[in-house]
């Protein structure tokens, strides 16, 4: 079954929505890791990442985001979200530095 199918299946999206997992890669269609990566450094990198979105750091986010990060948000109606999937490294950083709470 692909994956559109099993995500329409089981969580009663549209298939506007659905479609759109039609492009995933195959470790994240298959809900695995790229590789393997321990407790700590899970934990390493992920406060490395709170700290420097929560600084509005351009540099760090930049060390720590893949070139190829597609960034994809919802705001539920609730909150302000981009519109359109944000493409590349750079591109995501800087949405991620001006959304800082450091600037509110």
């Amino acid at each position: 079954m692909s994956m559109t199918k099993s995500v329409r299946r089981s969580a009663r999206v549209p298939p506007t929505v659905a479609k759109s997992c039609d492009g995933l890669p195959q470790h994240l269609a298959d809900q695995r890791p790229r590789f393997p990566v321990s407790r700590p450094q899970q934990e390493q990198i992920t406060a490395q990442f709170l700290d420097a979105s929560t600084k509005g750091d351009l540099q760090d986010l930049l060390l720590l985001l893949a070139k190829d990060v597609t960034f994809c948000s919802d705001g539920g109606g609730k909150v302000i979200a981009a519109i359109k999937p944000i493409h590349g490294g750079m591109k995501v950083a800087r949405m991620l530095s001006y959304s800082s709470p450091m600037d509110a």
